[in-house]
């Protein structure tokens, strides 16, 4: 038999192969997400390995998530250059990404992602795109506001109900 399950780490597929009582073969592949989610309760830094569940997501590919840990709006402060592949907000309460330092969207292979999932959230920080990148605001009351986009000669494609506002971009 074969079944899912996700959790804060990723999605999980675990396949059973059974050919009688002799030959039972069990296998449990890799997440199809490897990420990091914030887990402090409130506002904080990137780079502060205690704000993050799995590791401080700072690598092409890595995978921030901003789920439910906070009670309350919260800023993450990006207090050193990062580097992820994909940013996943998904919470009521705002979360807005600022800072004088740049993230930069890298993905490994394919196009780099910005996921809204619930809520409404702002990236303030200077946001580089190294790579295509899809902007997917699934909720139509949503909004992800952009406010430090850097120009870049790759392409943006925009997903889902909800509005994505570009406030400024940079040269």
């Amino acid at each position: 038999s074969n079944w899912t399950t996700t959790n804060e780490f990723g999605t999980f597929f675990n396949a059973f192969d059974y050919a009688g009582d002799a030959n039972f073969v069990a296998s449990l592949l890799t997440p199809t997400a490897v990420g990091s989610s914030w887990s402090a309760a409130g506002s904080g830094t990137w780079s502060a390995p205690g704000n993050w569940l799995g590791g401080v997501p700072n690598a092409a590919g890595a995978a921030a998530t901003f789920g439910g840990a906070t009670s309350a709006a919260a800023t993450v402060t990006v207090d050193a250059n990062v580097t992820a592949g994909s940013i996943t907000f998904d919470h009521d309460h705002a979360y807005t990404v600022a800072g004088a330092n740049t993230l930069t969207l890298d993905a490994t292979s394919g196009t780099a992602v910005i996921n809204v999932a619930s809520g409404s959230h702002a990236i303030g920080a200077l946001l580089v795109l190294a790579d295509p990148t899809t902007i997917t605001v699934t909720p139509a009351g949503s909004t992800l506001t952009l406010s430090a986009l850097a120009a870049s000669p790759v392409n943006v494609t925009k997903e889902g109900a909800g509005t994505v506002l570009v406030n400024s971009v940079r040269s």
